[in-house]
Order: structure tokens, then C-alpha cells, then sequence
């Protein structure tokens, strides 16, 4: 069953595992275990980017897969920059606290730690993620309607001016789609259908030569209504944002 969000925990003691699993709630998420950097190491190469990555450094010997953290981190960075990540160590030493801000980690934890403790910072790191997601869609909307409002203010708009706003305009769906397709949203087909056939009217509306602005006009008032379609989709977030507020919330 798909759920809003993924977290990836890489951890060889199922001491720690099941715990995380028991609290984080089915149905809002989805947890990916991997016993061993090794293990990660492929699981990353076969898997979209999820939410957050949970990463014990403690883990050594054969559990290990003879496969180093430091490499493993190195590799997700490559794969997923923009991933956060929490690792979990019984050492906070500085060699380890050096590594964490070399390669950006959100949190670190140390061992052994109050699993309230970690679900909170889960939850906390998740909800940035949100926001920042929900910020990003609403500038790109007034970017979009900046843009395309320039545009119709031209008798004859420059045809570069034209194509830098489709491709604006390509890039939102994309970022909508990629979104939308890993966080469960019940309409995700539907927009992306929507969004395929405004892009087939973008081909269209520059395969003539010049645009004229009234033509820039009519293909306006379809992107305009699809972002106000974008309604739905905010309120999904919001509602999914809420439940992460929710559990931050002393109990």
C-alpha cells in the first residue's frame, strides 16, 4: 500500500529496528530496512530517493558487509543530495561530528537514545521537507503567473521569452509529478494526465513560428486553471503536514 512518506534505516540489530516500525504508523509510512552498508549500498541503487535515511554507524565486522559508512554516505550523496539523513552512534566523538557536517546530516543521535527522542526528530525532519516542498510549489505558481502575464503584455513576445516560460512551466510538472507520485496523492494519474495534454498545447502553440499574445492568452487560462486544480493538492498536503504537527505535539 503506498503511504505518504518512505524512511530507509540501515541497522543490523533488530533491537532497534522493530521499534521504529511498531511506532511509526502503517499507514502514513513506509520503512525500508537494510541490515548492512552493503545491503544499502545496492537497496540505493535499485530505489527512488525516499524521504529521510536512518543510518547506524556502530555497525562493523561482518555486519558491515565490508563495505565503510563513510563510503556509503558518499555514494547516497551521490545518488540522493538532497535527502536528509539522521545517523545513530554510541561514539559522538569529533571524527564522527566532523563527518556528519561534511556531508550534511540533519541529526545525529547517540546510542543508546529515547525512541520518543528519534520518532520526534523523524517527524520533525519530515514536516521541513513539507514546508519546504509546499513553499517551493507556491513560488513556482507566481513565478509561472509572472511570467506568462509578461507575455500577453507583448503584441508579438519574443520567441526565447516563450520558450523559457514553457520550460518553466515543463519543469513545475515535473516537480508536481515527481512529488505527487511518491507521496501518495489519490489524484496523481488525473493531474499528470491534465498536465501531459497542456504540454501537447505548448508544442502546438510554437510549431507555427511567432506566437501572438491573444494565443499566449488562451494557453494562460488552461495553465491558470490547472494551478488553481493545485487546490486539492495543497489541501492533501496540508492535511498530511498536519498529522506530522500533530505527533510533535506533547502527548
Amino acid at each position: 500500500m503506498a503511504t505518504p512518506f518512505s524512511v530507509y534505516l540501515v541497522d543490523d540489530n533488530p533491537w532497534h529496528v522493530e521499534p521504529v516500525r511498531c511506532l511509526l504508523d502503517e499507514e502514513a509510512f513506509t520503512l525500508t530496512h537494510w541490515h548492512s552498508p552493503r545491503d544499502a549500498w545496492n537497496g540505493i541503487n535499485e530505489s527512488i530517493a525516499s524521504d529521510l535515511v536512518i543510518l547506524d554507524l556502530d555497525v562493523e565486522g561482518e555486519g558491515s558487509g565490508g563495505l565503510a559508512f563513510a563510503d556509503l554516505i558518499d555514494h547516497l550523496r551521490v545518488r540522493w543530495p538532497q535527502v536528509p539523513l539522521i545517523v545513530l552512534s554510541g561514539q559522538l566523538d569529533t571524527d564522527t561530528v566532523m563527518r556528519s557536517r561534511t556531508h550534511d546530516v540533519r541529526a545525529v543521535v547517540r546510542k543508546p537514545y529515547d525512541i520518543r527522542y528519534l520518532l520526534t526528530t523523524i517527524y520533525g525532519i519530515l514536516r521541513d521537507g513539507l514546508d519546504a516542498h509546499i513553499h517551493e510549489l507556491n513560488r513556482q505558481h507566481v513565478q509561472l503567473t509572472r511570467e506568462f502575464h509578461r507575455l500577453q503584455a507583448q503584441e508579438t513576445p519574443v520567441q526565447t521569452q516563450v520558450n523559457r516560460a514553457l520550460q518553466l512551466l515543463s519543469r513545475h510538472f515535473r516537480f508536481e509529478e515527481d512529488f505527487m507520485a511518491t507521496h501518495a496523492y489519490p489524484q496523481a494519474r488525473e493531474h499528470k494526465a491534465a498536465h501531459d495534454k497542456l504540454l501537447l498545447h505548448a508544442q502546438a502553440l510554437t510549431r507555427g513560428g511567432a506566437v501572438r499574445a491573444e494565443a499566449i492568452g488562451r494557453f494562460w487560462r488552461g495553465v491558470e486553471s490547472d494551478i488553481n486544480d493545485d487546490a486539492g493538492y495543497l489541501a492533501y498536503l496540508e492535511g498530511i503536514h498536519e498529522q506530522l504537527s500533530a505527533r510533535l505535539l506533547p502527548r
